[in-house]
């Protein structure tokens, strides 16, 4: 199976189930994850050269990333390859945010834009920062205990930016509304079947905020969603979330994991806890079943 790791660490990524998901569901002809984040799963995707892959993100951080690496890895590289530091990483917080809006709006005007010094000081300061201290423009201390993203100790600045710039060239970066990418033109564009993947943001109010765009109620809108299209047999279905998030109908499988790493390690509460209650939920047509994930181990997925 191929194997690439996200250049970022990102809140809830699904790293270390893709390759589980991708045995139960087989080759799709079309992939689609309408919230992208760190693209987790999709950059496991081991039938990727035979697949349309289309994913999106309301984040425009998290889109311009992906795209300045898809078209411009050399740039993008330049801006990220940067030591950690304390006062670089609040200036570059400040400049990112100060950008976000202006950057969104060309972004979801033109499909083919990118600003590869926003994308490289954005993954640079996801990396070594601390939980949502980049976001969230947090004037907190580096992480200086751990290596993430860009900053993992086995990252190859030339082949890894290259590599993945080459498995994204085919991939349609979207920016913008979830829905836009679940409509039947995208999901029934070509032959069956189609996976679509949905890991939107934790509907639980007992949980961090981590996300630019943060929503506790477009996890009801994807519900919704899963319902009017579950009977749909050309058509895959994974959603993630917490248990008692969803009430899906009882030919749904799911299916329980816990988590490791980013804020499951946080202290002794709400973190820890809430890493106990990931789910994955598999429409009728993911066929194949599973009844236990022996997901609990130590290793933590980027």
């Amino acid at each position: 199976m191929a194997q690439y790791k996200s250049f970022f660490p990102w809140f809830g990524n699904k790293a270390r189930i893709a390759d589980m998901i991708w045995d139960r569901v087989g080759k799709p002809k079309v992939y689609i994850e309408p919230f992208a984040g760190s693209l987790g799963v999709m950059l496991q995707n081991p039938w990727w050269q035979d697949t349309l892959e289309v994913v999106n993100d309301l984040d425009g951080m998290v889109t311009n990333a992906w795209r300045s690496i898809q078209f411009d890895p050399q740039a993008t590289k330049k801006y990220a390859d940067w030591p950690v530091s304390e006062l670089d990483l609040h200036a570059r917080s400040t400049y990112c945010e100060a950008h976000r809006e202006e950057l969104e709006a060309i972004l979801r005007s033109d499909p083919e834009y990118y600003d590869p010094k926003l994308a490289g000081w954005w993954m640079w300061g996801m990396s070594v920062g601390i939980g949502d201290t980049f976001i969230a423009q947090k004037k907190s201390i580096p992480n200086l205990m751990k290596s993430r993203g860009v900053h993992r100790k086995s990252f190859d600045w030339d082949r890894h930016f290259e590599e993945m710039s080459e498995r994204l060239y085919n991939v349609r970066i979207t920016c913008g509304d979830w829905k836009r990418v679940v409509k039947p033109s995208v999901t029934h564009g070509l032959k069956s079947p189609s996976l679509v993947f949905l890991d939107p943001p934790y509907a639980r109010e007992e949980r961090h905020d981590t996300y630019a765009h943060e929503s506790y109620t477009v996890a009801g809108e994807v519900e919704a969603w899963c319902k009017e299209n579950d009977a749909d047999e050309e058509l895959m279905i994974v959603l993630a979330g917490y248990e008692g998030d969803y009430d899906l109908p009882s030919t749904w499988d799911m299916v329980p994991w816990k988590a490791h790493g980013g804020l499951s390690h946080f202290g002794e509460g709400q973190g820890k806890e809430n890493a106990r209650l990931e789910r994955l939920w598999f429409s009728p047509s993911c066929s194949t079943v599973h009844n236990v994930l022996d997901l609990f181990s130590d290793e933590e997925g980027e």
